[in-house]
């Protein structure tokens, strides 16, 4: 039943129309968007850099934090669950 709601997620995820990032600076409609709006910021673009910078160079450390935290997980059930079938074979 657990994967149901994976599904339902993922599904209506996929169906939302995404919106517009302001860090995505290679968005031809954003930077048109930047140069026609009413409070002309000069540094809109470089910090929409940055944080495009910032958000590639961290992904990787965060997917292998995820990945280690879900592999670690495993290995704890796992030993719980090798501890409790070594309990019930010795009572």
């Amino acid at each position: 039943m657990k994967w149901i709601g994976s599904v339902l997620l993922t599904a209506v995820l996929l169906i939302m129309p995404g919106e517009k990032v302001w860090a995505c600076p290679l968005c031809s409609d954003s930077i048109s968007e930047a140069a026609s709006d009413n409070r002309q910021d000069p540094y809109r673009q470089a910090r929409a850099y940055a944080a495009s910078i910032y958000l590639m160079g961290g992904m990787p450390y965060l997917l292998l934090a995820t990945f280690g935290f879900i592999f670690w997980r495993s290995v704890k059930k796992a030993q719980r669950e090798a501890d409790n079938g070594a309990n019930t074979i010795s009572d």
